[in-house]
């Protein structure tokens, strides 16, 4: 069964969040995508995955998110099959 609002290839809000003025909702702010918190829940682990050795602190942490991006582009795709 596919979840509600699963995209269907189109950009999916994470945290949609409603825009207020005067104290009254004028509208929703989208927040991040979902693929983007999808990345920002493994990143932590990628960058375990991906200790500095030799490598500079940027090319950890730019290893490190292409690594939670790759996933997060997974996790995409099997939510799709789904």
């Amino acid at each position: 069964m596919r979840p509600a609002g699963s995209g269907n290839g189109r950009v999916v809000p994470a945290f949609p969040t409603p825009d207020y003025f005067d104290e009254k909702v004028i509208g929703v702010q989208p927040g991040m995508t979902l693929l983007d918190s999808f990345a920002e829940r493994v990143l932590p682990f990628c960058c375990l995955h991906h200790a500095p050795s030799k490598l500079t602190e940027e090319e950890h942490a730019d290893r490190a998110a292409d690594h939670a991006y790759r996933i997060a582009h997974a996790m995409m795709r099997a939510r799709r099959r789904t």
